[in-house]
């Protein structure tokens, strides 16, 4: 006689442990470079990061005028809103100053954006 098969039921959760996945992987993931490596850009960070797979963005979120946010493949790393007064090649420059820091230091993330306090333009 042959052998008796029995189904199995899928699970009806198909992203199940997705996250503690993801999450290991954003603390691994992060590339790496030498501290302070600008090359001959006054905005390196952000040429390397687009280098690697990574974007920006520059505009508006919901009720804030104007945020400068940066992602890597494995997650965010900076979101900041354009301060009063401030031109847009600071914007610039401070979106450049914090991708160096969630470079070096996943935990110096910056949300300007998400914080309780953010403000709306």
């Amino acid at each position: 006689m042959g052998t008796r098969r029995t189904a199995t039921k899928r699970s009806r959760q198909p992203a199940r442990g997705v996250a503690a996945l993801t999450q290991n992987r954003r603390q691994s993931a992060a590339p790496t470079r030498p501290v302070g490596s600008h090359g001959d850009s006054p905005l390196g960070n952000i040429e390397f990061l687009i280098g690697d797979g990574g974007s920006i963005t520059i505009g508006a979120i919901a009720s804030i005028r104007c945020a400068a946010t940066a992602a890597a493949d494995w997650g965010p790393l900076a979101m900041l809103q354009r301060r009063d007064g401030e031109s847009f090649l600071e914007l610039l420059a401070r979106l450049d100053a914090a991708i160096g820091l969630a470079l070096e230091d996943p935990a110096q993330y910056i949300d300007e954006v998400n914080a309780p306090s953010a403000r709306t333009r």
